[in-house]
């Protein structure tokens, strides 16, 4: 059946006649949490049924997905309300009947071709995670082969001769840089270079060219993100050192006037490019316009400038993914081409263009390329970018803390910290003798993230597992609400969903020597991670959980500090129904909170007889008498009515938080005087 796809602009003009005003967020994109509830219909007003069983299972993932959608078998999924975000949700629900993958929807976005094109298979989320035990062993098993890979040495080896001169040339000579074009300034990392650039570089103006339906809209978007990263203060202070061009870079001529273009073809000297499109998936044609068209027109831009400025490219050190041949992969910062071919469509086309902006040496151009790293918070204030739930290493660590456990294996991570990262490019980016190199911008000081949050710094209560364990533990609770999310936001962002896991990997080694001694030679050098440092990353993690503590009547009067102690505290457990917490008699090793279903109380009389005295409800303690008393359980605790949430605790912090918190205190008592009231009012209805 034929698909007509309407241009994006079209598509944008028909929403706004459909709506007084097209709501706009921060970024200049549509809100989509303020647009009105989805009305779903077919088109052409006729709504055709699932006509088999496939098409039913497929359609009712598509429910799941699409809250409120029951429409037609031809409906396309990202015109009925669909986006990168749901077509995520839509897999993990998929793949507990067929094999499939996020790329799958975007190739097959009707439910009719999904059901065609998808191949059955039942529980195939939980057989990937089983095959995903022998993959990534056999993944490490070549990453401990390294070491005596006599052709790897070599190849190390070669580069550090290569390389070897990088640092024997003069690194105080700057080019003059009197007009900059700094494209993605609404970006995380482009607000930061924007700052930077300010702060490094006093004489220097800087020309902003920002997305917008007008110039009065252009500069709202980025006053509105400067504020949020910067305070309110910033933009009335900096006003007269930049200038905001509105502009769409994916347009002929960057979408601006001929008499504005002109002028910059004759005013800049500099131009460093660092917006892009940076979402792991979606269309290709989409991500090929805003990382690959873009580019181009910015290079032609340079190419027809009267004094050609030097062109400064943002890329990713992800664009050496994708060899699947060989025993090992080696991804210097003086190669581009090592044989990969990255199925992500983000990957892809920031290679693309990084082959673009090299190319255009043999113009003349002096073109340099910077990949950063994992980009993470302010290494000062702690701030994280404002759409952070975007960010797949905010992700993986909000995984970790809802989840409860860490890998030890695979976790090594960098953390390069977003104000750095600005400031080592800023450090090397007017520096003359630096003409076509590459760069690595990652911070080399890498962290074992299961290992660090549990640090003491931070608090997380976290059990660390050997790999095989906690992929244990995922086929465990993938498929309890509280974790599923948390389990398919994981699978997602550590490439899990769209491995192939019939096939070992080679290990893919990325090397910035190079960079990091030029940045030594230029005075700068990455700071190590403080655990403390990650606090306010973690608890924006937690904010949910911080929300569900709260709500419960026991931690209502604590103070924000206390609750961000006992949400960082608390280890989540799952118990099945009829699973016991406590024995009567025993001494609980951890205290209790019930965050969600049911507990059941029961005692043993002297004749033997056991009963039940009652039922736990969400938010009530179990180990109240360890952490008054010092005493055993006067009674035995288990789960019923389908299984329960609880929030394990250490001892030692309710002890500590009862001794410091009056609040703590008053809740409490507040607990026991109405189980008190409770066994009254059964006396009373006794006699």
């Amino acid at each position: 059946m034929a698909r007509l796809l309407l241009p994006a602009i079209r598509l944008k003009n028909w929403l706004q006649r459909q709506l007084d005003k097209l709501p706009i967020n921060r970024n200049g994109k549509v809100d989509r949490a303020a647009l009105p509830d989805p009305v779903y219909s077919a088109v052409g007003g006729e709504v055709i049924a699932p006509r088999n069983q496939i098409e039913e299972l497929v359609a009712t993932a598509w429910r799941t997905a699409l809250k409120g959608w029951n429409g037609s078998i031809f409906d396309n999924f990202f015109e009925v309300g669909g986006d990168s975000l749901k077509a995520i949700a839509l897999v993990a629900q998929l793949q507990k009947q067929f094999l499939v993958r996020i790329s799958d929807i975007f190739s097959w976005p009707t439910l009719a071709e999904q059901a065609a094109h998808l191949q059955p298979a039942a529980d195939s989320h939980k057989l990937r995670i089983a095959r995903l035990k022998d993959s990534l062993a056999a993944t490490r098993a070549a990453w401990a082969a390294l070491a005596d890979n006599a052709e790897y040495q070599q190849q190390r080896a070669a580069y550090q001769a290569r390389t070897a001169n990088a640092t024997r040339r003069d690194f105080l000579s700057r080019n003059p840089v009197q007009t900059i074009l700094l494209t993605g300034a609404t970006g995380f990392l482009g607000a930061y270079l924007l700052r930077e650039l300010l702060r490094q570089r006093e004489q220097s103006t800087l020309l902003l060219p920002v997305r917008g339906a007008d110039q009065q809209d252009a500069e709202a978007r980025l006053h509105a993100k400067l504020t949020f990263y910067f305070g309110p203060h910033y933009v009335p202070q900096h006003r007269n050192r930049f200038r905001v061009i509105c502009a769409d870079l994916t347009k002929e001529r960057i979408g601006i006037s001929d008499q504005c273009y002109d002028d910059l073809t004759v005013s800049v000297d500099c131009i460093i490019h660092a917006a892009a499109n940076v979402r792991h998936y979606g269309a290709y044609e989409e991500f090929r316009l805003s990382n690959v068209t873009a580019t181009e027109q910015l290079l032609t831009l340079a190419k027809q400038a009267k004094q050609a400025p030097v062109f400064h490219y943002v890329s990713t050190t992800s664009t050496g993914m994708g060899v699947t041949e060989g025993s090992y992969a080696l991804f210097t910062d003086d190669l581009i081409d090592i044989g990969q071919q990255p199925g992500n469509v983000y990957v892809r086309t920031k290679l693309e263009a990084e082959q673009l902006v090299a190319a255009s040496r043999d113009n003349g151009l002096d073109t340099r390329i910077y990949r950063v790293g994992n980009i993470a918070f302010d290494s000062a204030t702690g701030s994280f970018q404002e759409n952070m739930e975007e960010n797949g290493f905010f992700q993986q660590i909000k995984s970790y803390a809802v989840l409860g456990c860490a890998p030890t294996e695979g976790d090594e991570r960098n953390i390069t910290f977003v104000d750095q990262c600005a400031r080592a490019m800023v450090t090397l980016f007017d520096i003359a003798s630096l003409k076509n190199e590459i760069f690595h911008l990652s911070n080399p000081h890498t962290v074992r993230l299961s290992s660090f949050l549990a640090l003491p710094g931070l608090g997380l209560s976290l059990d660390t597992l050997p790999q095989q364990q906690f992929l244990d533990r995922l086929l465990q609770l993938m498929d309890l609400s509280p974790f599923a999310e948390a389990v398919e936001k994981l699978m997602l962002h550590q490439g899990w969903m769209e491995r192939d896991t019939d096939k070992v990997l080679p290990p893919l080694i990325t090397v910035s020597d190079k960079s990091n001694r030029c940045l030594s030679a230029a005075g700068f050098e990455w700071p190590k991670p403080d655990p403390a440092g990650m606090r306010q990353l973690v608890l924006a993690a937690l904010a949910a959980r911080q929300q569900q503590l709260q709500a419960m009547p026991l931690l209502s009067l604590l103070a924000q500090d206390e609750l961000e102690e006992l949400a960082l505290g608390a280890r989540p457990v799952w118990v099945t129904d009829e699973e016991v917490i406590v024995h009567e008699g025993e001494e609980p090793d951890c205290i209790y909170l019930l965050a969600d279903g049911h507990l059941e109380v029961s005692r043993t009389a002297v004749n033997g007889w056991t009963g039940t005295v009652r039922i736990m409800s969400t938010g009530e303690m179990v180990g109240k008498d360890l952490l008054l008393h010092q005493l055993p359980s006067p009674a035995t605790v288990e789960a019923v009515l389908g299984g329960a949430l609880l929030f394990a605790f250490r001892p030692e912090l309710m002890n500590r938080l009862l001794q410091q918190s009056p609040r703590f205190a008053m809740g409490l008592t507040k607990q026991l005087s109405y189980a008190v009231n409770r066994l009254e009012s059964l006396f009373v209805d006794l006699e």
